[in-house]
């Protein structure tokens, strides 16, 4: 799946350098989704649409502000409308990757990036990846990968 989801980056980082195409962090994610990603369904795991989560729950860490759960831009799960809930109603299923989204300001970047080492380290069957789009001057993508609490691109 990592394969498909930078591929898919690099193709919306070629997209928005040619075109004059314009949006905010939610637009730019559905448009990653429903353009680019969308176009890899059946390669490499990627069976469904329904394995996409746009804005969904997945397990916080440590309880951070006493909360079990935390949204996340864009989540891949592992099989076709898994969510982080198991059979028994309980916050127990952790996706294959999730992708955080800011736009315009790397900076920005930076808490999602400490989250996701974090997340990766205790679940190591994830992939993190922090993107930044930038939409205003200079035009295209740049990412970072997370793998087992550390930034290997």
């Amino acid at each position: 799946m990592d394969e498909i989801i930078e591929i898919s980056i690099n193709e919306l980082n070629d997209y928005l350098k040619n075109s004059n195409w314009y949006g905010r962090e939610n637009e730019v994610i559905n448009l990653f989704a429903h353009t680019f990603l969308i176009k890899y369904l059946g390669k490499d795991g990627f069976t469904s649409i329904s394995q996409i989560g746009v804005e969904v729950a997945v397990k916080q860490l440590s309880l951070l502000n006493g909360k079990k759960l935390v949204r996340k831009d864009l989540v891949i799960w592992g099989q076709s409308n898994e969510t982080v809930w198991d059979d028994n109603r309980e916050p127990k299923n952790t996706p294959i990757a999730v992708l955080e989204w800011k736009v315009n300001y790397i900076s920005k970047c930076d808490g999602d990036i400490e989250w996701l080492k974090e997340f990766t380290k205790n679940y190591p069957k994830v992939t993190g990846y922090s993107i930044c789009a930038f939409i205003n001057d200079k035009r295209g993508v740049s990412y970072k990968k997370i793998k087992n609490g550390v930034i290997v691109t």
